[in-house]
Formats: structure tokens, sequence, C-alpha cells
């Protein structure tokens, strides 16, 4: 069974993970052998997964530990990188 954390991340921090998170689906180009690398099953899995965990963060919901971890590197990714990323950072 999955270990599900609280997140402690001030108002700022909530923020911008789940906006970044919510980018896999606007201007960043999420390819499958990416998302399959992060931990998906596919591009649009992760999409999927990546709107999921935003909505759970703006709540300040409980997450399991292995979807933040798979997120956490989704976001890293989706923020610095220009090729995969939005290209607005």
């Amino acid at each position: 069974m999955a270990e599900i954390i609280a997140l402690r991340f001030d108002h700022d921090e909530r923020e911008f993970f789940a906006r970044v998170l919510e980018e896999s689906g606007g201007p960043a180009q999420v390819t499958d052998p990416l998302a399959v690398f992060v931990g998906f099953a596919d591009a649009n899995d992760m999409v999927k997964r990546c709107h999921d965990i935003a909505a759970r963060v703006d709540l300040e919901e409980y997450i399991a530990e292995v979807g933040l971890k798979r997120n956490q590197l989704a976001c890293e990714i989706l923020f610095s990188s220009d090729i995969y990323g939005s290209g607005f950072d």
C-alpha cells in the first residue's frame, strides 16, 4: 500500500507546483517516451495525473508518496526544459 503524505508547502509553493503541473497539457509538448521515463503509462496518462495532482495540491489534500515523487520529477522537467517544458520559465 502506498504511503499517503501531507504536503507541507506554503501558499506560493503550492501555487507554483500546481501551475507547472497544469502546463503538461498546454504549451508543454510531453511525449510518450518522456512520460514513460518519468513513470507514467504515456503522455495522456501524464497529463491526466498531473492535472489530478495539481487539483489535490490546490485543495491541500493528502497525496501518495509515489505520486508526489513522480509529479515532482514531471514538475522539474516541465519548468526547466525548453524542449519539453512550456518555454515560459
